[in-house]
């Protein structure tokens, strides 16, 4: 990588308020056109003016680009057109990998856990089940695979727990959770209106 000999100043004199980011049209003194630069801030710039200038990978286009500047002070600060923002360096062929390269890779290890998770599901299938049933069941099984409890490791304490019960002296009962029916939540539904009906009376 080698340093360009010039950097890059703000276009017009920009304020940027507190406590925010903001693009910022730079230019260049000599108007050229570098593909893949790594911008990064000047460092008497971020020092003394307290902003702060991501480093990133741009294309300058005739010799302007726009770049992204953060305040962190809790005052506005004011960017003069006439003092240099940002430096750039050249990157060299080869230097720059792109990360999309590895999806490919990531796709077949997905296919393979589906792969895993159909063969495991399959086995708790109703056997009573014809075959589009089976195969409807078994791709929405599939698809929400993280909603259900399909393995048989004991309840962990959460520390997301947003509600409490007082159960007194009595033990809390310790059970996986499992939907209830309809009729079995109308069932329950009457048991502790009965209950309640009966502590009033």
């Amino acid at each position: 990588m080698t340093e360009v000999n010039y950097g890059l100043y703000a276009a017009n004199d920009v304020v940027v308020p507190e406590n925010c980011i903001r693009k910022v049209l730079a230019l260049a003194k000599h108007h050229q056109t570098l593909e893949k630069v790594i911008i990064t801030g000047a460092k008497d710039f971020e020092w003394d003016k307290q902003l702060k200038v991501p480093a990133s990978i741009a294309t300058i286009q005739s010799g302007k680009v726009d770049i992204w500047i953060a305040n962190s002070s809790c005052r506005s600060q004011i960017i003069p057109a006439v003092i240099c923002i940002v430096r750039i360096t050249k990157i060299e062929e080869g230097l720059i990998s792109s990360l999309n390269k590895n999806t490919d890779k990531v796709e077949v290890k997905h296919q393979a856990h589906l792969g895993q998770a159909k063969e495991d599901l399959e086995a708790l299938l109703d056997p009573e089940l014809d075959d589009l049933q089976r195969k409807e069941l078994l791709s929405l099984l599939v698809e929400f695979t993280d909603v259900f409890d399909l393995e048989n490791k004991p309840v962990k304490v959460s520390s997301k727990i947003k509600h409490r019960i007082n159960t007194a002296d009595s033990q809390p009962i310790k059970q996986k959770p499992y939907r209830v029916s309809f009729e079995e939540r109308r069932v329950i539904q009457e048991e502790v209106d009965k209950m309640l009906k009966h502590l009033t009376s």
